[in-house]
């Protein structure tokens, strides 16, 4: 839970992790474009801002905020 703006428990920071960590072996996997050299660092901190995004939500399930995060980095056609 987050206690006040700009900060949350440490059990909260651990578990975002877990999906921050989900989601760049999944798009690693997945040989995604986003994963090649030059882009990693770019990847790595959209990641970190999408998952952060959850953070009042991080007692919902990891799986559907992983989903959520994967969905931002599937070409639209």
């Amino acid at each position: 839970m987050q206690s006040h703006a700009g900060s949350c428990s440490p059990e909260t920071l651990v578990r975002l992790q877990k999906v921050f960590d989900a989601v760049w072996l999944e798009l690693k996997a997945r040989k995604s474009p986003y994963t090649f050299p030059w882009a990693t660092e770019a990847t790595r901190y959209t990641i970190a801002n999408l998952v952060f995004l959850h953070v009042n939500e991080a007692d919902r399930d990891a799986e559907f905020i992983k989903r959520q995060v994967l969905q931002s980095f599937i070409p639209r056609e």
